[in-house]
């Protein structure tokens, strides 16, 4: 029911030939008299079409100029399209083809042929999409801590390359920021683990919100957090972990049972990074321990 189809033809007889089915079919459809319409409605407009079926010859913008233009924003599974003509040339065919159509109905068309080539097209659509978003999904649960929703160290990793070339190539520097919940096993067995699991999740949020949209938070481990701030001078980072520090001490953790109010603090260690960033990492994490040897709620630059 959610499908829409795009019909475009300039032959009102021939629309009204291909309606007909599809009205039979529950399908949703729109209709335009030549391929310029349908381009902007389309890609202008943008708005969302499973299936455009397009008539070969239409004044302003015929098939083979709307296919071609189309192809340009949509792949062939994003997109599908079925291609009509009454022409009786061999070659037809595979011009169509070649130009990004999926497939080709002769007219006059047959409703039998008509609808089974609709419904295969629209089902291989549905299978792609279907397949990219799994893909997708799988891609987030790779690189995405559950709890949190923070990165993981797996997309840290995937991503460090990138970063360190960046900063090689503009002269910048990044630095890295270990950050670590102080007695957070203390929370855990005076309010349970959920009170935990809200904590973890809480610290998060004011992790990313504190953060620029070009710096990447990640659950490192356990109640362990990073922050990989580009472009960055050591002053920089070490006010911006002065900050984080702060506004974890003074966040007011409200859990929904009676109404409770607790707060944690965190020590955090930082570090500006080079070409070895298992060093960088190496250096936070000396500097996050030592603030919490020194008696922890507080930052160590060095």
């Amino acid at each position: 029911m959610a499908t829409k189809i795009l019909l475009c033809d300039d032959s009102k007889t021939a629309r009204m030939l291909m309606k007909q089915p599809i009205m039979n079919q529950n399908l949703a459809f729109v209709e335009f008299f030549d391929g310029k319409e349908a381009f902007e409605y389309v890609v202008k407009n943008k708005h969302p079409i499973d299936l455009l079926i397009t008539d070969v010859n239409m004044p302003k913008m015929d098939g083979f100029d709307l296919i071609r233009h189309i192809r340009l924003q949509y792949n062939f599974n994003e997109l599908p399209i079925l291609a009509l003509s009454g022409s009786e040339k061999s070659s037809m065919v595979a011009q169509l083809l070649k130009t990004g159509a999926n497939d080709y109905i002769s007219k006059p068309l047959y409703n039998e042929e008509f609808l089974t080539r609709i419904n295969m097209t629209l089902e291989q659509s549905r299978l792609y999409k279907e397949n990219q978003a799994l893909i997708e999904k799988l891609q987030a649960m790779a690189t995405t801590d559950f709890l949190t929703k923070l990165y993981n160290r797996n997309y840290f990793f995937s991503t460090i390359k990138h970063v360190q070339a960046q900063a090689k190539r503009t002269n910048y520097q990044y630095g890295v920021i270990m950050l670590d919940i102080d007695y957070f096993k203390k929370v855990n067995d005076t309010f349970g683990h959920d009170a935990g699991d809200f904590t973890l999740v809480e610290i998060a949020k004011t992790l990313q919100e504190a953060a620029r949209e070009s710096d990447i938070v990640c659950r490192w481990g356990g109640e362990e957090f990073l922050i990989l701030v580009q472009k960055s001078t050591f002053e920089e980072l070490c006010n911006f972990a002065r900050r984080i520090r702060l506004l974890i001490e003074k966040k007011d953790l409200v859990l929904d049972v009676d109404a409770l109010t607790f707060h944690v603090t965190a020590s955090i260690g930082v570090a500006l990074g080079d070409d070895n960033i298992e060093a960088a990492i190496s250096t936070a994490d000396a500097r996050l321990y030592r603030a919490k040897e020194n008696g922890r709620n507080q930052v160590v630059c060095n």
